[in-house]
């Protein structure tokens, strides 16, 4: 596939809304790969919190309860988790990805999701918690959250919706690409 657009952002801390992008689509495409990626914030998985003291844990969580209710991140559980990604997006994401995926502190992920219109018309949103996302389209096959274009042409319309941004300098890059 040809990159048919590209642009990079940064986000700060707190905000909050979305943000349109719109793309001429200079020749009809059979196949749209719509990918975003961002920076994610504050990692702290489940099996990193294991080493942590009674003290740190409150001072963080406010109370052990909170932070006992989720399992460990292991092998199996990565692995489970790299299958049904793939199953409901057609990508196959990494063992880090899939961390982040099952990142445990929900109070500290930033969330962006892509929202996708051609001609004013809904084709897809994917709403998951992955910082690096494809929404592929075509007429036999759309991932997870979108709907298959025998035809793509014309408007193209791509809105992230922010719902939080957890640290300054948040970066992002969303590329078009197309045959």
């Amino acid at each position: 596939m040809n990159e048919l657009y590209r642009v990079e952002g940064t986000l700060n801390k707190s905000f909050m809304g979305q943000i349109t992008y719109t793309v001429c689509l200079e020749k009809p495409c059979t196949e749209l790969d719509i990918h975003l990626t961002y920076d994610f914030a504050e990692l702290r998985y489940r099996d990193e919190k294991a080493n942590l003291g009674r003290d740190e844990i409150l001072r963080i969580y406010g109370s052990e309860e909170h932070y006992l209710e989720c399992p460990p991140i292991t092998p199996a559980v990565l692995e489970k988790t790299i299958r049904e990604v793939s199953d409901m997006s057609g990508y196959v994401i990494t063992e880090e990805e899939a961390r982040k995926f099952l990142v445990y502190d929900i109070d500290l992920k930033t969330e962006i999701h892509p929202l996708a219109t051609l001609n004013d018309e809904f084709i897809g949103c994917v709403h998951k918690q992955l910082t690096d996302r494809h929404m592929i389209f075509r007429a036999d096959y759309a991932s997870h959250g979108c709907i298959p274009q025998p035809r793509m042409e014309g408007v193209l319309k791509i809105t992230l919706l922010v719902f939080n941004v957890t640290k300054d300098n948040t970066r992002y890059t969303l590329t078009v690409s197309g045959q």
